[in-house]
């Protein structure tokens, strides 16, 4: 009766919360955070994840740009400590996209999941994260070749 199925990618296929956390910690190690805050994952994370829900609304009704949104995301838990340092806003920002895409954990029982599911349908990935970070995550993780195409859509997404 099926023939398709289409899946979103983060936190579905590729571990999300996972790879993001560990880049998160990367990122609080090579820049030194420790001096900002002293508990990574009781200030740091739960200062920025508070607010990306909104960023995100906004961003999927146009009210901000991506450049806009990832600027916020990045400067928010610093402001909130009194660094206003827009260069290292900037170097944060840009490490973090170019090491999350190199994560590879997997949800779960995936692997065995899209191997079983490819044998019998074609599958897609429907997502509405940034495209070019999508598809290297994909790639990254040796998930790519499951999938006929990606569909990316405008709207809320961490990454």
């Amino acid at each position: 009766m099926y023939r398709s199925i289409f899946i979103d990618l983060d936190d579905t296929v590729w571990a999300f919360t996972e790879n993001a956390r560990d880049t998160f910690q990367d990122m609080y190690d090579k820049y030194h955070f420790d001096r900002y805050f002293s508990f990574f994952f009781l200030i740091f994370i739960p200062c920025t994840v508070g607010r990306m829900r909104s960023w995100w609304n906004e961003y999927g009704a146009g009210r901000i740009t991506k450049d806009e949104l990832n600027e916020q995301r990045f400067s928010y838990p610093l402001l909130q400590v009194g660094v206003t340092d827009k260069a290292l806003v900037k170097a944060y920002s840009d490490n973090f996209f170019d090491d999350i895409i190199y994560k590879k954990k997997l949800m779960p029982h995936v692997r065995e999941a899209l191997e079983y599911l490819a044998s019998s349908y074609n599958l897609y990935i429907l997502s509405n994260g940034f495209r070019e970070l999508q598809e290297q995550k994909m790639r990254s993780a040796g998930v790519e070749g499951y999938f006929k195409k990606n569909c990316f859509v405008r709207g809320h997404r961490s990454t």
